[in-house]
């Protein structure tokens, strides 16, 4: 699953791109009655891609760490990821049904909604749960592994992710999808190399 994790974020952008621009919307928080109603089941498309990518993601950071608990001194590592990216799926699954619940919002804009106030904070929340656990499961790999240099580098480059987003920098949210492709790509070669000989 995140060998292939860039493909749900492509999704998500083209949805976003395809809805949102073409009704020339920028800032959710600023969606007016007017353009809501003009989104109608887009809105709804918009609301379920951009929590599904993380799940699936999360769901993915859960397969592989979960795979290296049995590994020498990955154990705790990995179970911490595991519980982390668990912790962040769950997170992640009220951010849906808050969003569409906010398509009927009768205030002037859509971030003085009060399901918009609170499904924005949680998704931000459950983003840099993800994240970490991702640096977690980058431990898991570096210190179980033979994968070393991998481990270390992914896990540097998504802590280094993790501080910009943590600092407000304007980082899109799909560059943790190129960090999550490449561990799935070495967390597959090392199941090839793990696996006996006939």
């Amino acid at each position: 699953m995140l060998a292939v994790s860039p493909l749900y974020f492509v999704l998500l952008v083209v949805t976003n791109v395809g809805v949102l621009a073409s009704n020339g919307i920028g800032m959710f928080e600023d969606i007016t009655r007017a353009q809501m109603d003009a989104l109608g089941f887009g809105w709804v498309l918009v609301s379920t891609f951009y929590p599904l990518a993380f799940i699936l993601g999360g769901v993915g950071v859960i397969l592989c760490a979960v795979s290296l608990t049995g590994l020498p001194g990955a154990r705790g590592w990995s179970w911490s990821a595991a519980t982390a990216a668990a912790l962040a799926v769950v997170l992640h699954l009220p951010i849906a049904p808050l969003r569409i619940a906010a398509m009927g919002f009768t205030e002037d804009r859509l971030g003085d909604n009060a399901a918009y106030v609170l499904w924005d904070p949680v998704g931000y929340i459950a983003n840099y749960i993800i994240i970490a656990s991702t640096i977690l499961l980058c431990v898991a790999v570096f210190v179980g592994t033979a994968h070393k240099r991998a481990g270390m580098v992914i896990g540097g480059l998504t802590a280094v992710y993790l501080v910009a987003g943590l600092a407000q920098l304007p980082l899109p949210p799909f560059v943790i999808s190129f960090l999550w492709a490449a561990l799935g790509i070495v967390w597959l070669r090392g199941i090839r190399v793990d696996r006996p000989q006939p």
